[in-house]
């Protein structure tokens, strides 16, 4: 009595079980619209119907190392993921490769930047963006330029302590910011009292600007080198000015001036003779000491990431320089750290902001004024807390 029902559930079970592979086994329908390559297409993964956005590079183009500003658009709302320069392009991320995590914005945007490698080689390269359980993706490329040579143009190459010198640059980065110096003494590096010029290169990498030869004492007759400074880069360049003698003056005389003799006045006989007195000296002017030069910082302790303002005084008044983290500790500036440039005001003072990196470790790190370039003159310690 009890097996009956047993046995028509049995039953059951396997008819539901026929009329579902039967069902499976319909004939095939239509395929819909969305399945090429809309939402819901078969085997495409989850997202595959969002837009598949756009990104656009600024620069486009530029030599190895460029900064490039990454903007996507078009996206996903608050969609994780990155952006990657492929280096190798071979259409997925390797490591090395320089990338950046992003997320994107309500409206479907993101900002970012990433660092064209120095070692890339001239031609196209694919900037990919990708988020993580999307198929929305995006390429845009990114063409890498033969590195120019640097030159410098003097007119005129030659002149009088005091002549005027127009100095064209060109084959440099463009929109950066230097200097360009009169390097009187020959040791290659800027020092005070030495002619320079603040410039700025154009969006294509030149500039002009002039400079005035040195009078003497500091200018002699004889070959000197003008050269660029721009914001600590490798890429420079130089040229030489040929100081020539000044007009209606000829070369000093071999072993310096000649001394000017004493001669006493003839006198007639029985007339005393006054004793020869000796010339008097004006005294020797005092040098005027320079005024100390001196940094503060604000705040002095901070965690990673802090923007501290350095505030300065004691400087040559309207000189170019800036300030630095010293993350080496070396006492002088090294490429990769942060740095931030400016120019003395006419009182020797200086304002400057300088944000430190993300990445810093806890402790004691000095800051460096360098005004001017090349010329540390100052420091002051931030203390990273843990």
């Amino acid at each position: 009595m009890n097996a009956f029902p047993r046995i028509t559930f049995y039953v059951v079970v396997v008819i539901l079980a026929l009329l579902v592979v039967f069902a499976c086994r319909k004939p095939d329908e239509p395929t819909p619209p969305e399945a090429s390559g809309g939402a819901g297409a078969p085997g495409s993964p989850p997202g595959q119907g969002m837009s598949s956005g756009t990104v656009s590079l600024s620069p486009a183009a530029g030599l190895a190392g460029t900064n490039v500003a990454v903007t996507g658009s078009g996206f996903g709302a608050n969609i994780f993921g990155g952006v990657f320069f492929d280096a190798n392009a071979n259409g997925v991320y390797d490591p090395g490769e320089p990338m950046q995590y992003v997320t994107t914005s309500p409206n479907g945007g993101f900002n970012s930047t990433l660092a064209v490698p120095a070692s890339a080689k001239p031609g196209p390269y694919p900037v990919r963006a990708g988020f993580a359980f999307s198929a929305s993706q995006s390429t845009a490329s990114f063409t890498v330029t033969s590195a120019a040579v640097p030159v410098l143009v003097l007119t005129p190459a030659s002149g009088s302590p005091g002549s005027t010198i127009s100095v064209t640059g060109s084959g440099f980065a463009p929109n950066i910011y230097g200097a360009v110096l009169f390097d009187t003494n020959g040791n290659g590096n800027y020092d005070q009292g030495e002619p320079l010029q603040p410039v700025t290169t154009s969006a294509n990498g030149t500039f002009t600007t002039n400079l005035i030869a040195p009078v003497a004492p500091a200018a002699k007759p004889g070959a000197y080198t003008i050269k660029t400074s721009f914001s600590f880069s490798a890429v420079q360049a130089s040229a030489t000015f040929a100081v020539t003698t000044a007009a209606g003056s000829g070369p000093p005389p071999v072993g310096g001036p000649t001394p000017t003799t004493l001669s006493t006045p003839p006198t007639q006989a029985g007339t005393p003779v006054p004793p020869a007195t000796t010339p008097t000296r004006s005294p020797t002017p005092r040098a005027i000491p320079t005024p100390s030069q001196a940094i503060a910082l604000n705040p002095t302790i901070g965690r990673a990431g802090t923007t501290v303002t350095v505030t300065g005084s004691g400087f040559t008044p309207n000189t170019l320089g800036g300030v630095f983290l010293d993350l080496n500790r070396s006492g002088s500036f090294d490429s990769g750290e942060p740095f931030q440039s400016g120019t003395t005001s006419g009182s020797g003072t200086v304002t400057l902001m300088l944000a430190l990196p993300a990445s810093l470790s806890p402790g004691a790190h000095y800051v460096m004024a360098a005004f001017p370039l090349g010329n540390v003159q100052a420091s002051a310690l931030f203390t990273l807390a843990q």
